[in-house]
């Protein structure tokens, strides 16, 4: 069963009703961690206990953002990260060719 993610029906949820889309967001969670393989799943349970940390310890929603932006990046580009796991697999593809700037030439 996968989610069906619709930002501004979300969004319009935060605002009207915080308990039922705090709800929500529990179950897509939940569901979403329990269709991981099942070798995967503690990692995205501690991931996600720490994004719920990061949240509740914010003053605010932009703060929340900023910090758990941060936190994820430091997973993809940290040493040993998500990004050095790529590379093990080989070279990226290179990088196609920038095609040649056109100039408009008046007659």
């Amino acid at each position: 069963m996968s989610i069906e993610f619709n930002f501004d029906e979300w969004a319009k949820l935060a605002k009207a009703k915080p308990k039922e889309f705090e709800r929500k967001r529990q179950e897509a969670i939940e569901t979403t961690i329990a269709e991981a393989r099942s070798e995967n799943q503690k990692h995205l349970r501690q991931l996600q206990w720490r994004i719920d940390m990061e949240i509740k310890r914010s003053k605010n929603p932009l703060e929340a953002c900023v910090k758990v932006n941060k936190m994820l990046k430091n997973q993809v580009f940290k040493e040993g990260g998500f990004l050095d796991a790529l590379k093990m697999f080989g070279p990226a593809p290179a990088k196609p060719k920038t095609p040649p700037k056109l100039k408009l030439v008046k007659k």
